[in-house]
Parts: structure tokens; sequence; C-alpha cells
């Protein structure tokens, strides 16, 4: 349906193109329609035209509506809390961040990609941050790759006394390797934050953007 409608929309704006430059076709006026339509295209995807009127139940329902092709790969990896959620798809690490409104939850909008913070890796690990604004959460995640018997030596902490649980599947880069994750979330007003990765301190604030 996401990908319907956008086909839909962009049909209708190459008829009327076509209706305006009929008398007048040439390379330009279609170089121009090429443009208007692709500007077009990349704005309803960027922030979707029914973000604002359609609801959803549950994080599920707004990914099999939004991203069916991606959940189609495989399984995928929800991190819920009650206003928030990120979402990791298979063989992607790239989280995609979704809010409630309402008590109802809305699709994921470009504009979050903002409230996502790649940091420099450490130790081997790749460090995401993911900020939501509405119920002031942060989610932390550590990714890296380790053979089934390393993930069990890996000693993550940090000093709020946070749970980090984890995500794991099999690598389909490295042969026998798992892709991991570690991930807790915290308050955004926490001051002071540190993670020990193997007990090794680490400042948030100290390294720097990807």
């Amino acid at each position: 349906m996401y990908n319907l409608l956008r086909s839909l929309i962009i049909v209708i704006i190459l008829i009327i193109c076509i209706v305006l430059f009929r008398k007048r076709m040439n390379k330009i006026t279609i170089i121009i329609s090429s443009i208007i339509i692709f500007i077009v295209y990349l704005a309803i995807n960027i922030v979707p035209i029914e973000r604002k009127y359609v609801e959803f139940d549950s994080v599920e329902d707004v990914v099999k509506y939004q991203y069916k092709i991606k959940l189609d790969r495989g399984p995928i990896h929800i991190i819920e809390e009650e206003e928030s959620a990120i979402v990791i798809f298979k063989e992607e690490t790239m989280p995609y961040l979704f809010e409630k409104e309402n008590g109802k939850w809305k699709m994921n909008n470009d504009r979050i990609k903002n409230n996502i913070t790649w940091l420099n890796p450490n130790n081997g690990y790749t460090i995401i941050t993911v900020e939501s604004k509405l119920d002031d959460k942060k989610y932390i995640l550590l990714l890296n790759s380790f053979y089934e018997d390393e993930i069990q030596t890996q000693n993550i902490t940090d000093n709020y006394g946070s749970e980090f649980k984890i995500i794991k599947e099999e690598s389909t880069i490295y042969k026998e390797k798992y892709q991991v994750v570690f991930y807790t979330i915290i308050d955004n007003n926490v001051s002071d934050y540190s993670l020990y990765i193997n007990n090794k301190k680490l400042k948030l604030q100290d390294l720097s953007v990807i």
C-alpha cells in the first residue's frame, strides 16, 4: 500500500505534466518534468504524506505497512518502550525510530535520522545512540561481530547499572561469526554517562561522530 500510493501520485503528476506540456513537448520540458517527478518522489518518501493521518496499534503494523520489502528479507528486531521503539532490519545496522502520538504508533520519518548518532569504533565496537525526544529516552547500541565462544567473554556495563541485552544473528559477511548488538535504554537527561567495554571506561561525549 505504501509503495502503491507513491506510484499513484507519480502517475498523476506525470499525467499533469503531459497535459501542461503536450503542445510544446521537447527535451527541455521532458527534463523539467523529470526533475519535478524526482523531487516529488523524494519528498513523499522523506516525509510520508499519510503520516499525519494513518495510525497503527503496534510497531509491527507500521513496519508491515511502510517497510514491507525490508520485512520480506527475514526477521526483524524490535526494541520497544511505551512511547518509542527502534527496529533493526535483517542485514542492516541502521536502526529505525518509531514514536507514538496520541497513543498510536506513527510511521518512521526521515527527519528522525537527525536523532541517530554514529560514534567512532572503540575496541572493535561501533556505538550508536538513538534519541527519542517524545519520551526522553536514549537507546544505546554497541555493534560488533564475534565467534560464538567470544560473545560470552564480552563485558558491557555502564556507570548507572543498566542492563545490557543482546541481539545476535549469523553474519552474512564473516563465516561462522555473528553480528552482535548489545543494547540498553537510559533517560535522555542523565549526566556524566560512561560505558565500560571489557572494563575500559568510555565517555560518549569524548568520541567523535562518524
